[in-house]
């Protein structure tokens, strides 16, 4: 594999990896939204963050779902 290559290589795994870690975040973030005093201030941003990054409305639910539970235990 040429250099070039691995290199492409590496940065797709890279953002295979980096994309795992945003649903969490976003979870979190939701719920210390809610919680916070502008909380719609905040969602919209989190909405434009999140924006155009694929990420499906599941993929989200289950976040908070996960993140609620691990808060609650």
């Amino acid at each position: 594999m040429s250099k070039q290559l691995n290199q492409v290589n590496q940065s797709v795994n890279q953002l295979k990896e980096a994309r795992k870690l945003i649903p969490p975040a976003a979870a979190r973030a939701v719920i210390d939204s809610v919680r916070s005093s502008e909380p719609k201030d905040d969602l919209l941003t989190l909405v434009g963050i999140i924006a155009g990054q694929n990420i499906q409305a599941e993929e989200l639910l289950i976040a908070i779902r996960n993140e609620i539970q691990s808060t609650n235990r």
